[in-house]
């Protein structure tokens, strides 16, 4: 029914392995944007693996107003800027897909990953009665396609685990406030602040913004999730994990963040 967007807001709806440490046991992020800009569909690994890219021209060719823009190798090292994969997709940022209720759906099976928006009024009847024929739907709600590489993808990911979080400034959200429109219409602008002065909330402006009691209202009224239900589907025959998710067995503790 409603995402979260606004100023200094970086959401998240995602998938990740937390048995061994970040990223060996892949990440897969399904909805992840900050400030105003648009959602990426990305995944990250430890591993040499890319995407099929005659696979993935080819297919992408059903998804409408695709943003050409890919990053074809997964291997993830944010301090050397590899940022993992990203294939051409649709890209609507959050204020469009909170304004744009629907289905948020994934497909993740032997021939890759597929990202869907199924509008509320569309939602299909096979979908409704928790018996979901992905590979009948409409090509219009195709948001993005991410076919691995046989060969150098082969079990890339571990079991995973589901996450919906809701960051604020950070990383994204801070180091972006100067390029994000909507940010510097709060008027947190130098020389009252210093943009992207994440290390040093004192005087970073998206900080800053957002404790001030005048970010109130905003964050009340954009910043939160409003969801009817989150269902996983596996094949007839699919084998479960043996052991409950590795953060439970953790204490709590993610082992990406000892």
């Amino acid at each position: 029914k409603h995402v979260p967007y606004g100023p200094g807001i970086w959401p998240a709806f995602w998938m990740v392995n937390s048995d061994i440490q970040w990223p060996k046991g892949g990440e897969l992020d399904i909805l992840e944007y900050a400030n105003d800009e648009s959602n990426k569909v990305t995944f990250h690994t430890d591993r040499a693996c890319k995407l099929n890219v005659q696979k993935l021209r080819r297919c992408a060719r059903k998804i409408r107003q695709i943003d050409p823009k890919m990053i074809v190798s997964c291997y993830t090292n944010y301090s050397s800027n590899q940022l993992g994969c990203m294939p051409p997709q649709v890209r609507k940022d959050g204020e469009w897909y909170a304004k744009n209720p629907g289905v948020i759906a994934l497909l993740w099976d032997a021939s890759g990953i597929t990202s869907f928006h199924i509008p509320e009024a569309e939602i299909p009847a096979d979908l409704e009665s928790n018996a979901p024929k992905p590979n009948t739907w409409k090509d219009a709600w195709r948001m993005a396609f991410m076919p691995f590489d046989a060969e150098t993808c082969s079990d890339i990911a571990r079991p995973q685990e589901i996450v919906l979080n809701i960051a604020i400034c950070g990383d994204w959200a801070g180091n972006s406030w100067f390029a994000c429109e909507e940010c510097k219409a709060t008027g947190y602008l130098p020389d009252y602040c210093i943009p992207g002065h994440v290390t040093e909330p004192a005087t970073d402006c998206c900080t800053l913004y957002i404790s001030n009691p005048s970010a109130e209202e905003a964050l009340k009224s954009k910043a939160f999730f409003d969801i009817d239900y989150i269902k996983v589907f596996e094949p007839e025959g699919s084998e479960l994990p043996r052991y409950p998710a590795g953060t439970y067995r953790n204490g709590g503790v993610f082992v990406g963040d000892v």
